[in-house]
């Protein structure tokens, strides 16, 4: 379950772990505003980054969080990534009441 408390003195979101009833929150840069068709799901969109560190002879990708987007909501943006990258898009299940 992710929720957001963007009225707060700071800006952040919390992805709560369910199973172990543990949250952890996730700062964000600023509130996007709901895409066109409205979203049905939620969805967490991360940077795609080569990378070559720490070794650099080996070739690593790194994901960063870049977006969180939740139904009704609208997104979140995390993080920006300066530099060529690629985006993927990851699609959660809405969770029924």
């Amino acid at each position: 379950m992710i929720s957001s408390s963007a009225y707060d003195t700071f800006l952040q979101i919390t992805l709560r772990l369910e199973s172990k009833a543990e949250e952890i929150p996730i700062p964000f840069i600023q509130k996007l505003a709901e895409p066109r068709p409205a979203i049905q799901e939620p969805q967490l969109v991360f940077d795609v980054v080569g990378n070559f560190e720490p070794s650099y002879t080996e070739y690593v990708t790194d994901y960063l969080l870049a977006e969180v987007w939740l139904p009704g909501e609208g997104g979140f943006l995390v993080f920006i990534t300066k530099g060529a990258h690629q985006h993927q898009t990851i699609k959660g299940q809405r969770v029924k009441k």
